[in-house]
């Protein structure tokens, strides 16, 4: 279906609230003006950039509604398992609602409590359908006295806690922390990189900046470009588990609150930031065919995998040793572990990581 011409300039808005967090719903409001058709395709991804995993996040969205801009309801249906259809007679503005259940702690989904926010793009937001590439603004609006908003998006001047997109597959690969977390700052090359840490741990800021910074500088030695005017690693500090997930402009990356000591653990840890920071030149810029442009709705199927995390964990373990964060010795030790570690899995004498 064709957008047909309006008075108003075709422009996509979304505000995302926490109004009552202990419930784990984030409040979800679309404006969409000047797309004027008679009905609009709202569309959920059912996967996240990154893991490829289908997840079928429209199984969290409730009470979806939408009206004209004076209030009156408009009529909709559900025609697919994560497809909204609007039926909005060519009106020039449309504004849907709807709330997100985000309670599931990782970094391929959102979450929501009492103590922070951390809003996955992929499992919250929709688009419109035919327009993936359309510009898009994103309004948070924090729980009372929570103060702080990361993430690699671009924050609009003079709108506090308004950010752009230049389109959906911007919104959905930049991951949004809210609360009163902590944030570090240092620069390289005068670019801003920012770490973002939730929760409480053992680490030592002084020197997490110091050893971001090299990780940085050691990963741009090789490649010889930085493709972004800024960086953030969302960092949270949790009770078990972990994990990271690589974003445009961003990683998210989740780990125990004890990872920073003793110094095995903490050079894992290093590894594991190195890992996702190289992704965004191997994955993010260079990719296999398959993993872009994206299709939200479907599967994405590729024998390249080994190419994408293959390349970029020798690169990480190659940063650690450029920067100097590890010596050669313990360089070749846990190349030896990892050899020793594939020799070990019996899946490689039935199944190869090409084919």
């Amino acid at each position: 279906m064709t957008v047909m011409s309006s008075t108003e300039p075709p422009a996509i808005d979304i505000q995302v609230g926490m109004s009552q967090p202990w419930t784990h719903y984030f409040e979800v409001s679309m404006t969409v003006t000047g797309i004027v058709r008679e009905y609009l395709d709202l569309v959920m991804p059912v996967w996240t950039p990154g893991s490829y995993m289908i997840r079928e996040f429209s199984r969290h969205v409730r009470d979806f509604a939408a009206t004209k801009e004076s209030g009156e309801k408009l009529a909709w249906e559900k025609t697919n398992k994560n497809v909204w259809r609007v039926y909005s007679k060519k009106e020039p503005r449309v504004l849907v609602q709807y709330r997100v259940y985000a309670f599931e702690r990782s970094v391929r989904t959102s979450f929501l409590d009492d103590s922070h926010a951390y809003i996955n793009g992929a499992s919250v937001f929709m688009y419109v359908d035919g327009l993936p590439h359309h510009p898009i603004h994103l309004k948070i609006v924090p729980y009372p006295g929570w103060t702080r908003i990361s993430t690699g998006l671009d924050p609009v001047r003079g709108n506090p806690g308004t950010f752009f997109a230049p389109d959906f597959d911007a919104l959905a690969d930049s991951p949004v922390e809210v609360g009163n977390h902590q944030v570090l700052e240092f620069k390289f090359q005068e670019i801003p990189h920012f770490i973002s840490l939730y929760g409480d741990g053992n680490h030592d800021a002084g020197r997490l900046l110091s050893d971001f910074h090299k990780i940085v500088e050691a990963a741009v030695s090789i490649v010889g470009e930085i493709p972004y005017r800024h960086y953030t690693f969302l960092i949270q500090l949790l009770p078990e588990g972990g994990g990271g997930l690589e974003h445009i402009n961003s990683a998210s990356i989740h780990v125990s609150r004890w990872t920073f000591r003793p110094e095995g653990s903490y050079r894992k840890f290093l590894s594991l930031v190195a890992h996702e920071y190289f992704h965004l030149w191997n994955v993010k810029r260079i990719r296999p065919q398959g993993l872009g442009p994206f299709d939200y709705t479907r599967e994405t199927y590729t024998r390249l995998l080994w190419v994408s995390e293959g390349f970029t964990e020798y690169y990480a373990n190659q940063i650690l040793r450029r920067s100097g964060l590890i010596t050669a010795e313990r360089y070749l030790e846990d190349l030896s572990g990892t050899i020793q570690e594939f020799r070990e899995t019996p899946g490689r004498l039935v199944g190869s990581p090409i084919t």
